[in-house]
C-alpha cells in the first residue's frame, strides 16, 4: 500500500472518530435553511452614480448613500438625490461623500472630499457646511474628511485625509 493511500485511511479514521463525539444541537438541526434574497439598488433606480462610499439610515428609516457623485437619500421606492450647487450656500459643498453618521440627536453628518463637513438640516432640506479656513485654527483642519464618529460625551470626531483628526464640538 502506498504511503498516500495509508495517510487517507487514517484521516478518515480520524475524522469518523471526531465526528462520533461531536454533539449535535437538536434546535440546530430542526432550523431549515433561509432562502437569502438581494435587491439591487443602481443608477437604474435613480442612484447618482454606482460607487458607494457610505451608507446610514435615519430615525424616519431613510437609508443615505454616499457616492462620488453625490448623497442620495431612498425611501424605499423613491430616491433623491442632493448635489453641489455652487450658487446655493446650503446644498452639499461637494458631491464627493465619503462618510456619513447619524448621531444620537437624530441628526446626519456627511463627510466629503474637498468640501468639509455638512450637517443635513431636514426642515430647509439643505445643508450647515463646516471647513477648514486659513489662518482660522478653530475651523475644521481640512476638508478632506474620511470618516465622522461620536463619542460618549457627545463629541464628534472627524478623520481628514492629511490633515489629522478634529474633535468637534457642535454646541460650541
Amino acid at each position: 500500500m502506498s504511503l498516500f493511500m495509508l495517510c487517507l485511511l487514517l484521516l478518515g479514521t480520524v475524522s469518523d472518530a471526531g465526528a462520533s463525539t461531536v454533539q449535535q444541537d437538536p434546535a440546530a438541526s430542526s432550523l431549515e435553511p433561509r432562502n437569502l434574497q438581494f435587491s439591487r439598488i443602481s443608477q437604474r433606480e435613480g442612484l447618482s452614480q454606482n460607487s458607494v462610499n457610505a451608507i446610514a439610515q435615519d430615525r424616519r428609516g431613510y437609508i443615505w448613500i454616499g457616492t462620488q457623485e453625490g448623497l442620495n437619500r431612498f425611501d424605499g421606492n423613491e430616491m433623491a438625490v442632493f448635489e453641489h450647487d455652487p450658487f446655493d450656500a446650503a446644498s452639499l459643498s461637494s458631491d464627493w461623500v465619503w462618510a456619513l453618521l447619524v448621531d444620537r440627536g437624530g441628526d446626519l453628518w456627511v463627510g466629503t472630499d474637498g468640501g468639509g463637513l455638512n450637517r443635513h438640516d431636514p426642515e430647509k432640506n439643505g445643508f450647515v457646511r463646516y471647513q477648514h479656513e486659513d489662518g482660522n485654527p478653530d475651523s475644521l483642519g481640512g476638508n478632506r474628511v474620511r470618516t465622522i464618529i461620536q463619542d460618549s460625551k457627545g463629541n464628534y470626531w472627524i478623520g481628514m485625509d492629511g490633515s489629522g483628526v478634529d474633535r468637534f464640538d457642535a454646541e460650541t
